[in-house]
């Protein structure tokens, strides 16, 4: 059975393949900043462009990275940085790891817990639960269920 080879999308036109045998994900290198992959993986190609390729022109990042994230001007060599918005939880942690990584190290402010790799997901259910956090801090489905509990408790 002779295997039928799948239309290449966009993100290809971006990346020169440097070996091909025939191979679905062969060798390949980006053309802006010269990175190789060893296997040619549409999605982590894009991630490239989109997050770690600083040359990539902007109609190399994908819609979704081009419309949620806001655009800010280097000083001194005038590239364009794409930086991401970060949410409220991260006001409960402190970065200790690299500040421009997109997953730093960071440590709870109420109870020093450290987490290797931030997740905003991870720090929201830990702020959840964490015993030293103000009530505040919870989210506001935690406080409706603790509010629940203690009308059940003193009714």
């Amino acid at each position: 059975m002779v295997r039928k080879e799948r239309k290449k999308g966009p993100v290809w036109e971006h990346f020169y393949i440097v070996s091909r045998h025939d191979d679905s994900h062969p060798h390949v290198q980006c053309i802006h900043c010269l990175k190789d992959f060893q296997r040619g993986v549409p999605g982590r190609m894009q991630a490239h462009l989109d997050k770690k390729c600083q040359n990539a022109p902007i109609d190399a990042k994908s819609q979704f990275y081009q419309h949620n994230n806001t655009t800010s001007i280097i000083e001194g060599n005038r590239n364009e940085e794409i930086i991401r918005k970060r949410g409220p939880v991260w006001e409960t942690f402190s970065i200790i790891g690299k500040r421009e990584d997109s997953h730093p190290n960071i440590r709870c402010k109420y109870c020093f817990k450290e987490f290797k790799r931030a997740v905003p997901q991870r720090m929201q259910t830990h702020i959840e639960k964490c015993p030293k956090a103000p009530n505040n801090t919870y989210s506001r489905y935690k406080q409706q269920n603790i509010l629940s509990m203690r009308r059940t408790k003193i009714s």
